[in-house]
């Protein structure tokens, strides 16, 4: 069986696509995101999503990433602590550097492109990603279970030992 990865604009596409990394979310569980996490899990699929960029307002949930079966994703600074704004739940399975993350963009006022640097847990859910898929490259063999698990136990732990809400 393949295990490549095609794309199409706005879905993964290939004969078996393992890995989803949502780039959408809200506070509000919507029942169409559920549905496709749901049938993305139940084909085998390891589903990343971003925590949510409310940590300084109470860290609401964050909707995929408050669904069950969803590898959860903070933020973490450039010193390795967990960012304030990355929203902290007990859906946080690992943090990722997601601070001062440098983007390309256009100057306002000239419409130049240039690199400017940029905060949010939608930078730290691909990083973890793109770690995901180099594990599945290694060992193909592995279930999307595994490779969480494989994410979580190898992962830095920071702040208190063991598991928290922030990272």
């Amino acid at each position: 069986m393949s295990r490549r990865c095609g794309r199409q604009p706005g879905r993964l596409t290939g004969t078996h696509s393992q890995l989803a990394r949502h780039a959408v979310g809200g506070r509000d569980p919507d029942a169409a995101i559920e549905a496709a996490v749901n049938l993305a899990v139940a084909r085998g699929s390891l589903v990343v999503a971003a925590s949510g960029n409310d940590g300084e307002e109470g860290s609401p949930l964050n909707f995929p990433a408050a669904f069950p079966h969803v590898l959860t994703v903070a933020a973490t600074q450039q010193d390795g602590s967990v960012a304030p704004f990355s929203s902290a739940s007990r859906f946080v399975d690992l943090a990722a550097p997601g601070a001062q993350i440098p983007v390309a963009t256009l100057e306002p006022e000239t419409g130049t492109p240039t690199w400017a640097l940029a905060d949010g847990t939608s930078f730290a859910a691909p990083l973890v990603s793109g770690a995901a898929a180099w594990i599945w490259t290694l060992r193909p063999s592995l279930d999307a279970g595994q490779v969480a698990q494989i994410l979580r136990t190898t992962a830095t732990d920071i702040g208190a030992p063991g598991r928290d809400a922030a990272s």
